[in-house]
C-alpha cells in the first residue's frame, strides 16, 4: 500500500513592519528559524512599497508603527492586495475592540519570552504555509475574525511574560 504524498509547507516571505529594531531583529531569527524569509520595514511607507516591490505572503504589522495609523495603514495594504493576510502585533491589545482592527487575519502579542513568541509565530505561520488560510488562535496568538462570522468571538486581551 502506498504512502499519501506529503506536501513539504511552502516557504513564506514575510514582511514585518516594526520600529523597533531589536524586536524586528529576533523576529527575523525566529521566522528565519522555521525557514522563511524576512523583509523589515521601521516604518509605514516603507512597508508599502515593500508589498509593491516584494509581493510578500503576509505581513506582520506593529500596532504603534510611525508615519501612519496602523489601522490606517492595514485598510492601504487591503487596498493594494485584499488577499494579504495581515497580522496585527502589539505589545498591549489596546486597539483590538475597534471594528476595524478586525480586517486583520490575526493578532499577536509581542513578548519578549522568546520560547513564547516563537510558539506564536509558529502557529501563524504554519497555516498559511500549509496554504489552509487562517492561523488557530491559541494563549498568544488570536485568529481574527476577518474570514469567521464577526460575531462569533470578540477579541480579548492576553498578555504575555
Amino acid at each position: 500500500m502506498r504512502e499519501p504524498d506529503v506536501i513539504p509547507p511552502r516557504k513564506l516571505l514575510v514582511l514585518l513592519i516594526d520600529p523597533d529594531p531589536g524586536f524586528g531583529n529576533l523576529c527575523r531569527e525566529l521566522i528565519e528559524g522555521e525557514g522563511h524569509h524576512v523583509i523589515l520595514a521601521a516604518h509605514g511607507l516603507e512597508g508599502l512599497r515593500q508589498i509593491q516591490e516584494e509581493k510578500p505572503d503576509v505581513v506582520f504589522l506593529d500596532a504603534t508603527v510611525p508615519g501612519a495609523d496602523a489601522l490606517d495603514l492595514m485598510e492601504r495594504i487591503h487596498e493594494e492586495d485584499s488577499s494579504l493576510p495581515v497580522i496585527l502585533c502589539s505589545v498591549q491589545p489596546l486597539r483590538w475592540d475597534e471594528f476595524r482592527s478586525w480586517a486583520a487575519e490575526a493578532r499577536l502579542v509581542k513578548s519578549a519570552d522568546r520560547p513564547q513568541l516563537k510558539l506564536a509565530i509558529q502557529k501563524a505561520l504554519s497555516p498559511l504555509a500549509q496554504g489552509q488560510g487562517e492561523p488557530p488562535a491559541t494563549t498568544a496568538f488570536h485568529a481574527g475574525p476577518r474570514r469567521q462570522r464577526r460575531l462569533e468571538r470578540l477579541p480579548s486581551e492576553v498578555f504575555l511574560g
